[in-house]
């Protein structure tokens, strides 16, 4: 099955104090989003995932790009011509719930990013032609594209319509220059915007194992407060990061900070005043998470059911189950919920993300020795 169809005949008539889309000319087509064809990973040009890492946006508006992206992999080859209006733009539509993760009930995040989306931009380098002196040269130039432009959000909460421009739409599709791959499902269940960011920088350097920079690069690299000093950059991002990355992901990365005299920094014994020249990262395969599951109708409603009797005992914040929510995908309803019985007296001590933390260390151990005593 296709991942979109096309529906064709669109008109736009004015009416007092509103506008009305009805299906009525042959020029163009709506691109629509079925979640049933969606790829399973993403490419994306390497420029792109550059200038994410700079990019202060929220976790529900990048999560409206990687939908782009999935919608764009299947026309890498597309006759762009046949798909664009007369303004030189293509037309998608996609169900609103398509932006969120299983257990999220606030639409307003979805309309709220749909909002910022139509404000923010992207630049490519491009080639200016310009008179100066009567004369006509080529300069280099910097072309910024909209993300998304002309959205329209359905006041039920049903589907959602906005435009991209057919240079934003080439630029996406162009991986001639080097591009990242990544799993789409794995970024978009990431409940912060900073691990989606460091998801696609470990697949994009993952062959090499791992890289340094040096830390005025590693902060410029992403976006990082140059304020921050080792202790915040380590608590407020490398630690969630490397938390969350270590739960969800395929792939994830340790850390060492490295002294200006090349001696690695103890976190439990940091020197103070001592100067941190350069950070290097090792990624690895985490193999416990490649594979995921869907939860059936019951489970889905019995683990919703668990997550909101539990959130009082462990102070759960709206981003911490949707997290548990992936767990439990991940490794069972049954089992998860027996394991939080079982262990409650050692779990009762955390709260929010520490709980998360705690809880995966324990399935990861038990998992790791039945694995040992070859169950």
């Amino acid at each position: 099955m296709p991942s979109f169809f096309y529906i064709k005949h669109l008109t736009v008539i004015f009416e007092i104090g509103q506008i009305v889309v009805k299906v009525k000319s042959m020029k163009n087509s709506i691109q629509v989003y079925n979640p049933n064809a969606a790829p399973q990973n993403i490419q994306q040009p390497y420029s792109l995932t550059k200038q994410l890492q700079n990019f202060d946006v929220s976790i529900h508006e990048m999560r409206v790009v990687l939908r782009i992206l999935e919608m764009l992999k299947k026309n890498q080859n597309i006759d762009v011509g046949h798909q664009l209006d007369m303004e030189n733009k293509i037309l998608f539509q996609f169900p609103v719930k398509a932006f969120m993760v299983e257990g999220h009930k606030n639409y307003d995040d979805v309309r709220i990013a749909i909002k910022k989306l139509r404000d923010r931009s992207i630049s490519a380098d491009v080639v200016m032609e310009v008179y100066e002196d009567g004369l006509l040269k080529s300069i280099p130039g910097e072309k910024f594209m909209a993300l998304i432009e002309d959205p329209i959000y359905a006041k039920n909460n049903s589907y959602v319509q906005f435009k991209v421009s057919a240079d934003w739409f080439k630029f996406l599709t162009d991986l001639s220059r080097g591009y990242t791959k990544y799993a789409s499902n794995i970024a978009f269940q990431c409940s912060k915007v900073e691990s989606v960011k460091f998801y696609q920088y470990i697949n994009h350097w993952f062959a090499q194992k791992g890289i340094t920079l040096k830390m005025h690069n590693f902060k410029k690299e992403f976006g990082i407060p140059k304020n921050y000093n080792i202790s915040k950059i380590e608590k407020r991002i490398l630690m969630p990061i490397k938390s969350e990355l270590d739960i969800l992901s395929d792939k994830s990365f340790n850390y060492t900070f490295y002294y200006t005299d090349g001696t690695a920094r103890d976190p439990k014994k940091a020197i103070r005043g001592k100067v941190v020249e350069k950070i290097t990262m090792s990624f690895y395969q985490n193999h416990k998470n490649t594979n995921t599951y869907s939860l059936d109708k019951f489970e889905h409603k019995e683990t919703n059911k668990w997550i909101a009797k539990i959130t009082p005992r462990y102070k759960l914040t709206e981003e911490n189950t949707l997290m548990l929510y992936g767990l439990v995908r991940k490794w069972g309803y049954t089992y998860l919920t027996q394991i939080e019985i079982e262990e409650r007296k050692k779990l009762k001590a955390f709260q929010g993300r520490e709980f998360l933390d705690n809880l995966g260390k324990i399935v990861f151990q038990q998992k790791h020795e039945k694995k040992a005593i070859g169950l």
